[in-house]
């Protein structure tokens, strides 16, 4: 047996607001709080019974003052990691369009930056390897997929941590959560490259789906 794998799974959802200026949302953790003076990605823990989109909008509303359309958050990637007393498991959905001025409700310091300078603020520890990560997604997901192809790329992320989820919490012998992120974000690779070199949309998701089996 692994050692730790009696850690509790905590789930929780984390949003990257983009505005129209190709900048991202990121707020520090005010005092007080654990990780306090850290920043991250908005959003907060799913309660039971809520879906993660769901989740989202609350999260937002009370943090932000911001309203969000479930229609307007697109799943982006995922992140994993072992804390000493919990397993966090982190989807994270990207949003473009919201209403309302974004504001600090809860004494939260906020910051717009440009996803390439996000390894300049200090994250925690299940937030760092999305710095490098959700810059080269942006890049991928605004420069080389289309309206469509994004939306169908976000139901097949949904589904695959959904699944992710699942199974690491039921077969604990298997494949790490870790692993399967590590799955997902070669898939996006493989998608990438498959439309650089003018692959079709049906082929890169029949490629998708081999990588994800």
């Amino acid at each position: 047996m692994r050692a730790g794998l009696n850690r509790p799974i905590v789930i929780v959802a984390a949003c990257a607001l983009l505005d129209a200026k190709g900048a991202v949302l990121i707020a520090k953790r005010p005092q007080g709080r654990p990780l306090a003076g850290l920043w991250e990605f908005p959003g907060g823990k799913i309660e039971p019974g809520e879906e993660p989109e769901e989740a989202l909008i609350r999260e937002l509303h009370e943090e932000l003052g911001i309203e969000i359309a479930k229609a307007d958050l697109t799943p982006l990637t995922f992140a994993s990691h072992a804390y000493p007393d919990f397993h966090l498991l982190m989807p994270v959905y990207l949003c473009r369009s919201w209403q309302g001025d974004v504001a600090a409700h809860e004494g939260q310091e906020l910051l717009w930056v440009k996803p390439d300078t996000l390894h300049l603020y200090d994250m925690p520890p299940a937030d760092e390897p999305l710095k490098i990560a959700f810059r080269d997604l942006l890049e991928v997901w605004g420069r080389t997929m289309s309206n469509t192809t994004q939306a169908r790329l976000g139901v097949a992320l949904k589904m695959r941590f959904a699944a992710a989820a699942r199974r690491f919490a039921t077969d604990r012998s298997g494949t790490s959560a870790i692993e399967y992120g590590i799955m997902m974000l070669i898939g996006i690779a493989i998608m990438a490259l498959l439309s650089e070199i003018g692959g079709s949309v049906s082929g890169m998701f029949e490629k998708l789906q081999n990588v994800f089996g």
